[in-house]
């Protein structure tokens, strides 16, 4: 049987249609590299119901936290700066749970990027909200 990889989702904003609800998903390129692998992804949804959440998490073999945007510095301490405009809160909440979840199940979980920060923070670490004016000397980050 094939493992079954829960990929977190984000928002994805129409800019043709800037009044339309926003998608919820992911880059394919995370659903063909599990596939890739011998693994049979699935996209999990943002929802409210925990209990939901939780029938969805526990269809999962392991979970797959994603890239993209910043994390809410409340998280780690920090009031947010003028860069850092791209949060998501509901995302970071059920990120965090299913992060929970996995360590106390002991599932596999790998972490890309957003994720790995996501981890960092969720075990107490803090985050460079803007490499740029942290450390000037390092290497650029971004994909833009």
């Amino acid at each position: 049987m094939q493992p079954i990889i829960g990929i977190t989702a984000g928002e994805i904003f129409n800019k043709l249609y800037p009044h339309s609800p926003p998608a919820q998903g992911q880059s394919h390129t995370y659903v063909d590299a599990i596939v890739n692998a011998g693994g049979a992804p699935f996209v999990v949804p943002l929802v409210k119901n925990t209990d939901a959440l939780r029938g969805l998490y526990e269809q999962c073999t392991g979970i797959l936290l994603a890239g993209g945007n910043d994390l809410v510095p409340a998280l780690y301490g920090q009031e947010p700066m003028a860069t850092t405009i791209d949060q998501d809160p509901a995302r970071d909440a059920q990120e965090l749970q299913l992060l929970q979840w996995a360590i106390e199940d002991d599932k596999p979980v790998l972490a890309i990027c957003r994720g790995m920060q996501l981890i960092n923070v969720a075990q107490g670490g803090d985050l460079h909200q803007h490499i740029p004016d942290d450390l000037p000397e390092a290497e650029v980050h971004s994909i833009a």
